[in-house]
């Protein structure tokens, strides 16, 4: 994808128009896009801490996974299957979900998918290969210092799945976002500003 072409998708998945489904996610369908929504509110945060490993029995391969990720797919599972799409853009929260959607999609399809997943934490455990097939075409797109993508930590057993592209271009910090949450290097705004500052054309 374009880089012009992310900055695109990206403002959509921060601002909807969203429709809540299960339990309190929030997606949106467009021309075959489908979105996911970031963390917000205290529901949200709940299932982020569920660490706990899960296994995932929707599928005919070995999968085990976040917990709190895991049932906030299930909750939404069959709202999603019967929508259309073929692309999947994602962020943070909503990218943790969107491993499951993209597994899911090869699994009732069998074809890959297509996502983008910005600041997405970690979400499968110790991947089989057949599962590493799957998430072909699962695209992370990360600042330099993103401090949610590289969690739950390895310690665990969570393994990063996918592509991993880092927005090289410049960012400053604003005076109204806080110290705090400019250092974890996922910020809205920094986003926006490596992506509107980025040089290469298209990321693949």
């Amino acid at each position: 994808m374009t880089i012009r072409g992310l900055q695109t998708v990206y403002k959509k998945v921060l601002d909807g128009p969203w429709v809540t489904l299960g339990d309190d996610v929030q997606v949106y369908l467009e021309d075959g896009t489908l979105y996911v929504e970031c963390s917000d509110g205290l529901s949200d945060w709940k299932h982020n801490f569920m660490f706990g490993i899960t296994p995932y029995s929707n599928s005919n391969i070995k999968i085990r996974g976040h917990r709190g990720f895991m049932k906030l797919w299930l909750s939404i599972k069959k709202d999603i299957e019967a929508m259309d799409f073929d692309r999947v853009i994602a962020y943070s929260q909503g990218g943790g979900i969107a491993h499951y959607i993209h597994e899911n999609y090869y699994h009732r399809k069998g074809v890959l998918c297509e996502t983008w997943a910005f600041g997405s934490p970690n979400t499968f455990v110790n991947p089989c290969s057949e599962l590493r097939y799957r998430m072909q075409g699962f695209h992370h797109v990360i600042n330099p210092f993103e401090l949610v993508h590289m969690n739950p930590p390895g310690v665990l057993g969570y393994t990063r799945i996918g592509d991993e592209h880092v927005l090289r271009g410049t960012a400053r910090k604003p005076k109204d976002v806080p110290l705090w949450q400019w250092l974890s290097g996922h910020t809205p705004s920094e986003y926006m500003q490596r992506l509107a500052t980025t040089k290469d054309a298209v990321l693949q």
